[in-house]
C-alpha cells in the first residue's frame, strides 16, 4: 500500500510523508514491514531546529551572522537627546569585530530617517569607508540601509567603518542607543563596548562619550555588520515517529514487537564538515522520561537493538562545520522498519466511528507565557472592572473582541512627546494612568497592544505582541491571542479595533495568514527588495487591485474614542496622516514576533519603545522569511517554518493502545499555560484526570470518550474525541 499522508491544518505547514506498508502474514506474530521517506526540507518544516535552515530541498548549517552592538539599549526615548544628524562635516565612526575569517560575502546595516529633504526615496546617498575604502555611494530608499561591501576591504579582527552624507545639502537622522538603556534589552550585554565615535570637523577630530546632536550623551551609533557565513555548528530533531503506524482505526493502536529499525541519511558531507547521528526510543507519543531512552549517537544504517524495542522513535541529526564556508547538507532520509503483532494486539470487534485529535505542535523557539494569576493581572481586572466589560460575552472569542473594543476607545492615538514621563515597563496599569489633567500616559500602537494583551491574560486567555511594516514610513504592533473556540492564534489591533476574518469560512485569522494575502494580491510571485522600494509603487499597487480579497475587516467601533467606523484598511494613501503607519492589512510584509509574554512577571529584558520613532531594532525577536520577503539584514533570529511560530494550546493530543481484549490504554498530552487537569467523558460518565493515562474498557455497541483542557481559571480548551463501535 502506498500513499501519501497529511498532517495538519488549513494554513499550516505539513508534512509530505511517503510511506510504504508490507504486510508479510496479516496474523499475530508474523512480520510487517514499513518504509518512510522525507526529503530534507519537508522533514525541516515538522522538526525542531537551531543553527540550521533550510535550503532548496535541502538543510544546511545557518549562513547568517550579525555582528551588532547597540541592540540591546536601541529605541525610541524622550529622557535624552539621544538624536544624531547625520549633515556636512558631520563622520559617525564604528569599530566592529569581525572574529569568524573568511567570509562569503557583507552588507552594512544602519537605521537612517530623511531629515533634508524629508521624503523618503528622495533620491540620496551616504558614503561607508571601511578601513580607510570608500565604498559605493548608497542610496538611502529604506530607513534600514543594506549597503554592499567588497569582502577584500574587511579583515579578521577589528574593522573601521565610517559614514558621512554623500551631497552637501543632504541631512540624515539616527540614533544613539544610550549606555544606561543597555540593562532594560539585555540581561548579558548591560553596558555599551564604547566602539561609537563622533566627528563634527569631518573626521579632523573626534570625540567617544559625547555622541548625539548636542554632543551630551554616551552610547552606540546603529551601524552593524551582516556577513554571509555557516555557523560553526546545529541540530535538526525530528518529531516523534509512530514506527509501525499500522492501524486503520486512527489513533487506536495495536500492541506490536519491534524487530528491526533501519535509519538511512542522503547527504553531502565536505571536507572540514560532519553530520552525527542521534537517536532515543520510548513507549508513549509524547516526551515523557520515564519511558524513553537517553539520546546515543549511532551510525546509520540498522540501529542498535536497544533502541529498537519501543514502538515510538525520535532522531536527531547535529551539523558541525570546521570551514566557515562549508556545511554539511542533509537532502533526505529514509526510515524502515519490521515488527509483529502481539497476541494480545487484538482489534477484532473494534470499528471506527469518528474521531478529532489536535496533535501537538512543537516549536524550536520556546515561549515564555505571562502567568494569569499574577497579582497585577487581577488588580488591573480589578481596577477596571474586565468582568463588566465582557459581560454577555456568549464565547469565549466574543469575550476577547468585547476587551478590544474597551481597549481602543481608551484614548485617541498619539505620540507622547516631551512632557509625558517616559515607561520603560511593559505594564497596561502604566500605560492607563492619568496625567493630571485627566490624559493617559500611553498613546501609540505599541501601548494599545501591551493593554490589550495583559487585559485577555487576566481572564487566562493567552495573547503576545507581533509587529509588522511593509517597507518604508510606516510599522504597527499588534496582538495575537489564542482563541480556544477556534483552536488557533488570531490578530487582533486594539488601536483600530479591528480583526480580520476569511470571507469563505469566516474564520479569524492569524498574521501569516494575512501575510500571505499580503503578498498574493500586491506582490504575486515578486520579491519585496526594501532597497528598491517606493511608497508611489506601494499606493499604485494597492489602489489598482480590482479583485474582492478573499478577506474581510470587521471593525468593532471603539476606536478614535468610539468614532471610527471605517478606513481604507486594503488600499494604502499617497498623502501621509497620523495613522498612516497603522493600516494592519496594509503593513504586513515583514512581521516579527517577541519571543514571551511575561513581562509582568519578568519585566526585563524588553524592546526599548519599539513602534514609536525607531524602527525595530531589537535583536530579540523572531522574524519570518519567505521567498518573497528575505531575511531582513538587521536582525539575527529567523524562521520559514510556520510550526515555530503557530503551536497548538489546550489542545489533547491522545493515543490508544490495545492492552486487552475490549480495553484502551488512552494517552494524552498537551500543552496548556497554566494546565489544571483533564476533563474525559466516557460513556457519559466524567472524571477529572491529572495523570496522562486511563484505562478505558469498552462495553458491548457504541463507545464515547471526550477529552478536553481545563486550565486553573476553569478556560475549556477543544474537544478532542473517539467514538467506536465494540462488538465482542
Amino acid at each position: 500500500m502506498l500513499f501519501r499522508l497529511k498532517l495538519g491544518e488549513q494554513g499550516r505547514s505539513i508534512l509530505m510523508l511517503s510511506v510504504l506498508v508490507v504486510v508479510c502474514q496479516s496474523s499475530s506474530g508474523q512480520e510487517l514491514s514499513m518504509k518512510k521517506e522525507w526529503s530534507g526540507s519537508d522533514l525541516f518544516q515538522v522538526s525542531t531546529s537551531h543553527g540550521v535552515m533550510q535550503v532548496g530541498e535541502g538543510v544546511t548549517l545557518n549562513d547568517l551572522l550579525l555582528i551588532e552592538d547597540d541592540a540591546p539599549a536601541f529605541g525610541f526615548s524622550v529622557e535624552e537627546d539621544g538624536e544624531e544628524i547625520l549633515r556636512k562635516g558631520v563622520v559617525l565612526r564604528k569599530t566592529l569585530n569581525l572574529e569568524t575569517w573568511p567570509i562569503r560575502s557583507a552588507h552594512l546595516v544602519m537605521l537612517v530617517y530623511p531629515v533634508h529633504p524629508p521624503e523618503p526615496n528622495n533620491g540620496r546617498h551616504l558614503v561607508f569607508t571601511v578601513n580607510g575604502q570608500n565604498c559605493k555611494p548608497y542610496e538611502v530608499n529604506h530607513f534600514w540601509t543594506n549597503a554592499h561591501v567588497p569582502i577584500e576591504f574587511l579583515r579578521e579582527g577589528e574593522n573601521q567603518i565610517e559614514v558621512r552624507t554623500y551631497e552637501e545639502d543632504t541631512q540624515f537622522k539616527t540614533f544613539v542607543a544610550l549606555n544606561k538603556k543597555y540593562p532594560l534589552g539585555s540581561s548579558t550585554r548591560t553596558v555599551h563596548p564604547n566602539r561609537s565615535a563622533r566627528s563634527a570637523d569631518d573626521g579632523q577630530t573626534w570625540s567617544v562619550d559625547r555622541l548625539g546632536t548636542q554632543g551630551e550623551v554616551d552610547g552606540e551609533y546603529p551601524i552593524r555588520l551582516s556577513v554571509n557565513v555557516y555557523e560553526p555548528s546545529g541540530w535538526l530533531q525530528s518529531p516523534i515517529i509512530d514506527l509501525p503506524a499500522t492501524s486503520n482505526l486512527g489513533e487506536i493502536r495495536p500492541a506490536v514487537e519491534m524487530e528491526s529499525v533501519r535509519l538511512d541519511l542522503d547527504h553531502a558531507i565536505p571536507q572540514g564538515t560532519s553530520l552525527r547521528l542521534f537517536v532515543r526510543n520510548g513507549s508513549t507519543h509524547f516526551m515523557d522520561g520515564d519511558r524513553w531512552s537517553d539520546w546515543v549517537e549511532c551510525e546509520a544504517g540498522d540501529l542498535p537493538k536497544g533502541l529498537c524495542k519501543n514502538r515510538y522513535l525520535q532522531f536527531k541529526t547535529l551539523f558541525e562545520t570546521d570551514d566557515p564556508l562549508a556545511s554539511p547538507e542533509l537532502s533526505g532520509v529514509t526510515l524502515s522498519t519490521k515488527y509483529s503483532l502481539r497476541e494480545d494486539a487484538t482489534l477484532d470487534g473494534l470499528s471506527l466511528i469518528s474521531s478529532e485529535n489536535h496533535p501537538r505542535i512543537q516549536t524550536s523557539f520556546p515561549f515564555q507565557h505571562e502567568d494569569c494569576e499574577n497579582e497585577k493581572l487581577q488588580e488591573l481586572r480589578r481596577q477596571y472592572d474586565l468582568d463588566a466589560v465582557v459581560a454577555g460575552a456568549g464565547t469565549e472569542f466574543e469575550r476577547i473582541r468585547k476587551l478590544q473594543t474597551w481597549v481602543a476607545g481608551r484614548w485617541e492615538w498619539f505620540l507622547p512627546g516631551t512632557d509625558y514621563p517616559e515607561i520603560t515597563s511593559w505594564d497596561a496599569s502604566q500605560i492607563l494612568a492619568q496625567k493630571s489633567d485627566g490624559k493617559p500616559l500611553g498613546g501609540y500602537c505599541l501601548q494599545y497592544a501591551i493593554v490589550l494583551m495583559q487585559t485577555c491574560q487576566s481572564f487566562g486567555i493567552p495573547a503576545r505582541i507581533v509587529n509588522s511594516n511593509a517597507s518604508v514610513w510606516g510599522g504597527h504592533e499588534l496582538v495575537e491571542v489564542w482563541s480556544n473556540d477556534y483552536n488557533k492564534w488570531v490578530l487582533l489591533d486594539a488601536q483600530f479595533d479591528t480583526c480580520f476574518f476569511d470571507r469563505s469560512t469566516e474564520t479569524p485569522l492569524n498574521a501569516l495568514e494575512l501575510h500571505r494575502v499580503f503578498l498574493d494580491h500586491y506582490y504575486p510571485d515578486e520579491v519585496i527588495d526594501r532597497n528598491d522600494w517606493s511608497r508611489e509603487d506601494f499606493v499604485r499597487r494597492t489602489q489598482s487591485i480590482r479583485t474582492e480579497l478573499p478577506i474581510r475587516c470587521d471593525i468593532g467601533g471603539g476606536a478614535l474614542l468610539g468614532t471610527l467606523k471605517d478606513y481604507s484598511w486594503n488600499k494604502a494613501e499617497v498623502e501621509l496622516s497620523p495613522y498612516c503607519g497603522g493600516y494592519g492589512f496594509l503593513n504586513m510584509a515583514f512581521i516579527r514576533y517577541l519571543p514571551r509574554s511575561n513581562f509582568l512577571s519578568e519585566p526585563l529584558p524588553m524592546p526599548l519603545n519599539h513602534g514609536r520613532d525607531c524602527h525595530w531594532g531589537w535583536d530579540g525577536y523572531l522574524c519570518w522569511y519567505d521567498d518573497q520577503t528575505p531575511r531582513a539584514q538587521e536582525f539575527r533570529i529567523f524562521t520559514n517554518r510556520e510550526n515555530d511560530l503557530y503551536w497548538i494550546l489546550n489542545g489533547v493530543d491522545f493515543s490508544a493502545e490495545t492492552i486487552a481484549p475490549g480495553k484502551l490504554r488512552i494517552w494524552m498530552d498537551t500543552f496548556s499555560p497554566k494546565f489544571s487537569h483533564f476533563e474525559v467523558i466516557a460513556n457519559g460518565e466524567v472524571e477529572s484526570v491529572e495523570t496522562r493515562s486511563l484505562d478505558w474498557a469498552l462495553v458491548a455497541g457504541r463507545n464515547e470518550l471526550t477529552m478536553r483542557v481545563v486550565d486553573k481559571m476553569g478556560n475549556l480548551g477543544p474537544r478532542s474525541h473517539l467514538t467506536l463501535n465494540y462488538a465482542p
